[in-house]
């Protein structure tokens, strides 16, 4: 089922909103798409509230604001998170070096079993009705603010993170070699003016 996740993804990106709209995100019920045993709890202080069939653990989580990431720290695991697709009701991420889609919805706002259902008559429907239907094309820029300045990233991989191969401007010209930091512990490395690598250190 996550091939339709996949193939819906660009007909829906332009609805999304980025991680940074706490109040869509912080102290939801977030379940595992297709799963009623794994629940996630964002709270306010960072702290991170993990359930699995009723067993539960804590840990911690960071929003990488200029990322567009979220950070997770849990059983002594730290993974990076980043955006596909958020609103209230529906959370699709992408592990940091990965395309498979990590799931999770709103219980409070839908029954587990009405997602495609959530997603087709909330987006498919309005975006053919204004025809939005044309996702935005790679090569889209966007500027993000750095250690070392202003850097403008030309996502050539994904429309909503910067990734590897992504080219890095700095004044309209290629941003020289180096690592750069984005947020408070999200870094780049960056070769010939293109993204190399990515790093939480």
């Amino acid at each position: 089922m996550k091939t339709f996740f996949e193939n819906i993804l660009p007909r829906i990106i332009s609805f999304s909103t980025k991680l940074d709209s706490l109040s869509n995100l912080i102290d939801e019920p977030w379940v595992v798409y297709n799963s009623t045993k794994e629940k996630y709890i964002f709270r306010q202080n960072g702290q991170l509230i993990y359930s699995n069939s009723g067993s539960v653990s804590i840990g911690k989580w960071e929003l990488l604001n200029k990322a567009n990431s979220i950070l997770i720290e849990h059983n002594n695991t730290f993974k990076v998170y980043n955006h596909g697709f958020f609103d209230n009701t529906l959370l699709m991420l992408r592990i940091d070096g990965s395309d498979e889609l990590f799931i999770l919805e709103n219980i409070n706002k839908i029954p587990i079993v009405e997602v495609e259902k959530y997603i087709e008559e909330t987006y498919l429907k309005e975006d053919l009705r204004i025809g939005n239907s044309e996702p935005k094309a790679l090569g889209f820029s966007s500027e993000i603010e750095s250690d070392k300045g202003l850097i403008t990233i030309k996502f050539l991989t994904n429309i909503n993170t910067p990734n590897v191969g992504d080219e890095v401007f700095i004044n309209s010209k290629k941003a020289y070699d180096g690592k750069y930091k984005i947020g408070s512990m999200f870094y780049l490395n960056i070769i010939d003016g293109k993204i190399t690598s990515k790093s939480l250190f």
